[in-house]
């Protein structure tokens, strides 16, 4: 019951409200960033096939033509 009464309390309070609202959106917003870093360290071998394209065809330029 004294659970249920405070929240009751927090939720009537409009600051509260707020200060919650604006928490959660912080909260989203790191967890994404965080999220978005840690898919970046996990997947940072996989390259899409236009960068190793642009690699190569970057190489070959390097090559002399008798050799290709």
């Amino acid at each position: 019951m004294a659970i249920r009464a405070l929240f009751q309390q927090l939720y009537a309070s409009e600051f509260a409200r707020r200060s919650l609202l604006g928490l959660l959106i912080v909260v989203l917003f790191l967890g994404g960033v965080q999220l978005r870093r840690w898919t970046g360290e996990k997947t940072r071998h996989v390259r899409s096939q236009r960068d190793i394209d642009k690699q190569l065809s970057g190489i070959r330029a390097q090559i002399p033509n008798r050799l290709c």
